[in-house]
């Protein structure tokens, strides 16, 4: 659906202008990024207005962290070891290309990078 598609919807159903809708739409994304950056569900709720899905908090770094298996990390670090990219391309990439091109999850990115950073210290 194409956004002005969607802001007419919006408008004739609620009445209003297309104008006002847009404002609507900018600050609820604006709170929707607020609380999705705190790991807090958007408070529709509160408003009186139903979800359509459940809200699935965002696991915190730590226990995203204990999720990845040190064998697991182990090998992505090897990996990165052999790899042209070498292990800076490990601490320092986009955690996502980093998955990627490693083939893993970004959570053991960053467990490769704790554990990497902690080695160091």
């Amino acid at each position: 659906m194409k956004d002005d598609d969607l802001v007419g919807k919006l408008a004739a159903r609620a009445g209003l202008e297309p104008v006002h809708v847009r404002a609507v739409l900018a600050a609820l994304t604006e709170v929707s990024c607020e609380h999705e950056q705190a790991g807090q569900p958007l408070p529709m709720a509160a408003l009186g207005l139903a979800r359509c899905h459940a809200f699935r908090p965002r696991a915190s770094q730590a226990a995203a962290a204990s999720q990845a298996c040190d064998a697991g990390v182990e090998q992505l670090i090897a990996q990165a070891r052999r790899h042209p990219l070498g292990v800076e391309f490990l601490l320092e990439g986009e955690p996502g290309c980093v998955a990627a091109i490693f083939g893993t999850h970004a959570f053991a990115v960053d467990a490769a990078r704790q554990r990497l950073t902690a080695s160091d210290a």
